[in-house]
Order: structure tokens, then C-alpha cells, then sequence
């Protein structure tokens, strides 16, 4: 598979709003890694981590809208998962088609070997090549998965969720509409921990949209 690598975004930005059982997280998570030291790199995530956890209730569904295939994003919401799971289950959603569940979930019970890895990326929505891909298809992605799974190895408990389906469009389901009807369904989920949700910026964005869409970013 063409997996994108992650990269880094300039500056750090994050909206939050809360509703009654969601708290939207606009974050746009930016540091420019090339060129600090690992001491620095740390201490962004830690800081980004931190000043998340500060205002978020853990009784609303987390949504952090990212710009699809930067690395920091998906670094934080590992580094979040981490931190919460600490206090009982946690649940992350990410805006991936269902179809891949089935082959998440193996990858979450695995040794997390390169075999193992090979059949998580089997799926049709790791084939697309880079040229045609939005950026959700990258190695930060893998690397957040990796993470969850070296969580749940060492005994915690965390749940993915995919929140995208290659057949909406097929059904005669608006995209957006489908995803945001799986997120407003995750606050079932909050019974037994935080839910976070990690989807594209256009698709968490709390106001409405006036502009002309050019692309959807499908492949």
C-alpha cells in the first residue's frame, strides 16, 4: 500500500464548544517537529494533551477536527486515549469506512507483527495511492492504531469505532449527514467512558458553511 506520510502544520490552534452531549473540539494540532530537540517535541504533546483535558467534561463526545494527513493530530488523540484510559474505558471513532472494522479489530487482538500489520492494510481504503488519497491514509493513522493496541496489551481498555461507509453514497446517504448520525449515536457509548472522535476540520466545523465545496477528498 502508498501510505502518506504525516506532516507537521503551522500553528496551533483549537476551538472548543460545548453542547449537551457533545463538546466539539476544532483543534487543528500544529507544532513544526523539524528541527527541536526530542525534549521539545515531547513537552508540545504534553502541553496540547493537557490543555485538551482541561476543558474537556469526559461526559460529551470529544470530536477533533483535523486537517487529514498531518502526524500531530493523530499523536495527540493517542496521547489523550492514554491519559483517560487511566481512569477506565475510552472509545475513539475515526473517520474510517466500517469496512474496515472487521480488520481493526483483528489488528487490536494481534501481536501487532508486520504479518499483522500486512492484513490491516489489506482493505480497499489503504490500496488508493497517495496521488488519489485525502491524507486519512497515512503512517500517523497506523501509528495511532499501534498505539491504541500497545494500550489494550498492557491491559487497558479502549474501543475503535469507524464511522465511514463506502456504501452511503450508494444508499442515497449524504456522507456527512451518515457520519454525523453514527457521532451523535457514539453518546451511548459515554455509559462506560469519554468517546473521542477524530474527523476531517470541514466535516467538525460548528458553523454553518457558506463557501463553494471544490472537493469532498474522496479518492
Amino acid at each position: 500500500p502508498l501510505l502518506e506520510s504525516g506532516s507537521s502544520l503551522k500553528p496551533m490552534h483549537a476551538k472548543f464548544e460545548s453542547t449537551r452531549r457533545v463538546c466539539w473540539a476544532a483543534a487543528i494540532v500544529a507544532i513544526l517537529l523539524v528541527g527541536i530537540s526530542p525534549a521539545q517535541a515531547e513537552s508540545w504533546l504534553s502541553d496540547a494533551t493537557g490543555a485538551i483535558l482541561d476543558v474537556y467534561d469526559r461526559q460529551s463526545v470529544l470530536v477533533i477536527g483535523e486537517l487529514h494527513g498531518n502526524a500531530e493530530t493523530p499523536a495527540v488523540v493517542a496521547s489523550l486515549a492514554s491519559k483517560l484510559v487511566k481512569d477506565g474505558p475510552v472509545t475513539i471513532a475515526l473517520e474510517i469506512p466500517i469496512q474496515e472494522q472487521e480488520r481493526i479489530d483483528a489488528f487490536m487482538k494481534s501481536d501487532g507483527s508486520r504479518p499483522a500489520r500486512n492484513k490491516l492494510v489489506a482493505g480497499d481504503f489503504w490500496q488508493v495511492p497517495s496521488a488519489n488519497s485525502d491524507g486519512r491514509r497515512s503512517e500517523a493513522i497506523l501509528a495511532l492504531l499501534e498505539s491504541i493496541r500497545m494500550i489494550r496489551a498492557a491491559g487497558g481498555s479502549i474501543d475503535i469505532i469507524t464511522l465511514d461507509d463506502v456504501e452511503f453514497d450508494a444508499a442515497g446517504i449524504d456522507r456527512r449527514r451518515g457520519m454525523a448520525n453514527r457521532i451523535s449515536m457514539l453518546g451511548e457509548a459515554l455509559e462506560a467512558g469519554p468517546v473521542l472522535a477524530l474527523i476531517g476540520n470541514f466535516h467538525a466545523r460548528v458553523a454553518p458553511f457558506t463557501g463553494r465545496m471544490i472537493s469532498d477528498g474522496k479518492p
